[in-house]
């Protein structure tokens, strides 16, 4: 989402944007928004995955083609992060196309691989950002000498005109969501069962609503059955999101390490009030 609103955000601006499409990872569910017109999109899903040997070469031409596209307009910055693959990619366009690339890289999450994949590359960025103040400070501590080419630059998101009127909480269950990945590693999922268990026993009257996908799925369905107040469904739409949001009370987010949570920004702008696991990025700002 963060890259449909911001390649969105440019084209509504007048910039000319593109995203470039990779192959999903395996189970991954495609994700049901709408693309500004103007957005020029450059699929690579049909060759092997980025992130597979050889992934970052057979790719190489769809991004000489994406920034070829752009090049008019004069120097592209390409937007990069999270996987080694598209570094290598565009590492290995440098040599014929170096004047008219400007390579940005982008640490979205606290964790010590993303730290390492900025450094690694360091010597062809261009600049640095950070989605949160401590992402943007790590990243100074760890480059020094690049101190000066690091900026925080918070995610944008969508926020309603107005709201719906919310119902009043006296004499009804709680509502509770999430909303997101299942995995077990940095969402840390199989703690919603739990929390609701924990309500259960001290008499608080609440729903928990789980939306999403991921690895940890069948786990969080097997832990999830004995507790009749967890209902867990598909991932939602945006527009499904957005009306789930404003139905119930509290996002809640149980996140090991995080870097700019998406959705809880999203919680807050539709009026559900985030209940989050304190981590070093993001929930402070």
């Amino acid at each position: 989402r963060f890259a449909v609103r911001l390649a969105g955000a440019l084209a509504e601006q007048g910039r000319p944007a593109a995203l470039l499409l990779h192959a999903p990872s395996p189970g991954a569910t495609p994700l049901a928004i709408d693309l500004d017109p103007r957005i020029r999109v450059f699929d690579a899903s049909a060759l092997p995955p980025i992130e597979a040997p050889g992934g970052p070469a057979a790719a190489m031409p769809v991004y000489r083609e994406a920034v070829g596209s752009l090049a008019d307009s004069g120097p592209v910055a390409v937007l990069l992060g999270q996987h080694a693959g598209p570094f290598e990619a565009v590492a290995g366009l440098l040599d014929s196309t170096a004047e008219a690339v400007r390579p940005v890289g982008i640490a979205h999450s606290d964790n010590t691989y993303d730290t390492r994949l900025l450094a690694h590359f360091e010597p062809m960025l261009c600049r640095f950002v950070g989605v949160s103040e401590h992402l943007a400070g790590r990243l100074r501590e760890t480059l020094p000498d690049r101190a000066g080419d690091v900026a925080r630059i918070a995610y944008g998101i969508e926020i309603p005109a107005s709201l719906p009127p919310r119902e009043p909480a006296g004499g009804r269950p709680i509502r509770l969501l999430y909303a997101g990945r299942l995995e077990h590693r940095q969402k840390r999922i199989t703690a919603l069962p739990m929390l609701s268990a924990e309500l259960t026993a001290r008499g608080i009257d609440h729903t928990l609503t789980i939306v999403g996908e991921g690895p940890a799925r069948a786990d969080l369905e097997a832990l999830a059955h004995d507790h009749a107040a967890v209902r867990i469904g598909p991932p939602a739409t945006p527009a499904e999101l957005a009306g789930l949001l404003e139905s119930h009370d509290t996002f809640v987010l149980p996140s090991r390490f995080e870097g700019l949570s998406i959705a809880m920004l999203e919680g807050l702008a539709r009026g559900c009030v985030p209940g989050v696991a304190p981590s070093r990025s993001g929930t402070q700002e």
